[in-house]
């Protein structure tokens, strides 16, 4: 079977908050400015989440130990099976900021 390679994807959920209260805006925002320079790779983690109410192939985005939003529907309803099955993944940040007063990640997946 291929591997999922070279897949970028728009994290969707930015504008919420996290459970904790923290935003996932000023977040981005803060990592962005980090970003911008270059001057280090920021670390993500995908991360499974199968209680999620609204969906249950969810999966997390994680930047720097801090949820930024989610993978979308469509891309997490085909890697959560294979999360799942112990398949592992890795994300890169291919581009993170604001646009139109909107903040946006957008990140490049691999599986392992």
């Amino acid at each position: 079977m291929n591997k999922i390679q070279n897949v970028d994807l728009k994290v969707v959920g930015v504008t919420f908050k996290n459970e904790d209260g923290s935003s996932r805006k000023d977040h981005i925002l803060t990592l962005a400015e980090r970003f911008k320079d270059r001057e280090s790779e920021i670390k993500i983690d995908l991360v499974r989440e199968p209680t999620n109410q609204y969906d249950i192939n969810a999966i997390k985005v994680i930047a720097e130990d801090k949820q930024i939003g989610y993978i979308g529907k469509e891309y997490a309803s085909i890697m959560s099976p294979l999360m799942d099955d112990c398949e592992e993944f890795t994300a890169t940040v291919k581009g993170i900021g604001e646009y139109k007063n909107r903040p946006f990640c957008e990140i490049t997946i691999n599986q392992v």
